[in-house]
């Protein structure tokens, strides 16, 4: 009896551990169903994006394609605009100069049947005078000419000069950067450099009066052989105020010792005189008559 209640119990244990194991493996494939489709959901809205963002960069590509082939169509547009008032504007001036041309030959052919027949009139040779006449129309149209030819050389002598004092002014301004940095401590401004000095003076030279008087500045020339005159024999390498001072009046001299012209050799420094060209020109006239 015994045995037969604990065979039921054993088996009530039984089915009831094979019910919670049934239950615990539906609820582990409920648990991979929901998974598989939360992997599915989250695949497709992936695969939804990553479509939309292809197709946003492909209508991006394509709007700026389309906005490039505008921009070149406009330009190519204002191009043949811009051509076809060229050729009208270049029309309308070639139309004007002919005009003018026609009325200019038309004076001087309406000059030149007033001057015949005064010339007729007052008996005179019309061949020779006509011919004269047009001489010193060449020769003014010469003259013109020549005029015009020594304008453009002075103008390109001025550029030359201008573009040679602007190089020597640059190359004058990297001379005074290259000066600057090899100095090391030296300073640009004079009176500061002179201050600077003075203080140098103060602390390191010995002097009877305490400090030196502004009074012994001297010139860059008569510095230097003073300096030597004046410098004791035991002193070695030691510089004395004054090799100081001039030392920097020279270093100021040198900054300023560049050419403020530029060299131009030639006829850059010769100046035309229009007034002798022209009786040269008339000169030789006369001898050809």
């Amino acid at each position: 009896m015994q045995y037969q209640e604990r065979a039921e119990g054993r088996i009530q244990k039984e089915k009831i551990a094979a019910l919670k194991a049934e239950k615990n493996q539906l609820s582990l494939k409920k648990k991979e169903e929901e998974a598989q489709k939360e992997y599915e959901r989250r695949r497709k809205k992936m695969l939804e994006a990553e479509r939309f963002h292809s197709a946003y960069r492909i209508h991006e590509k394509n709007a700026k394609e389309e906005a490039k082939t505008q921009e070149h169509m406009e330009r190519r547009i204002q191009a043949v605009l811009s051509l076809k008032n060229s050729i009208t504007s270049n029309r309308e001036k070639l139309q004007a100069l002919q005009a003018w041309n026609k009325a200019k030959a038309f004076e001087a052919k309406k000059q030149e049947v007033t001057m015949r027949e005064a010339i007729l009139a007052e008996g005179g040779n019309v061949a020779k005078e006509i011919f004269l006449h047009k001489r010193l129309l060449q020769h003014e149209k010469e003259k013109q000419a020549f005029r015009e030819k020594q304008k453009s050389r002075k103008i390109e002598i001025v550029s030359k000069i201008l573009q040679e004092k602007a190089s020597i002014h640059k190359q004058k301004n990297q001379q005074s950067c290259v000066k600057a940095v090899k100095s090391g401590g030296k300073f640009k401004d004079p009176l500061l450099w002179r201050k600077k000095t003075w203080q140098y003076i103060e602390k390191t030279c010995e002097h009877p009066a305490g400090v030196l008087p502004q009074k012994s500045w001297c010139s860059p020339s008569a510095c230097s052989p003073a300096a030597e005159r004046t410098a004791p024999v035991g002193q070695g390498s030691a510089k004395s105020p004054h090799d100081v001072l001039c030392e920097s009046d020279e270093d100021e001299k040198e900054r300023d010792q560049i050419p403020a012209e530029p060299e131009l050799p030639g006829r850059w420094s010769q100046d035309c005189d229009l007034h002798e060209v022209k009786a040269v020109i008339s000169s030789l006239k006369n001898r050809k008559k």
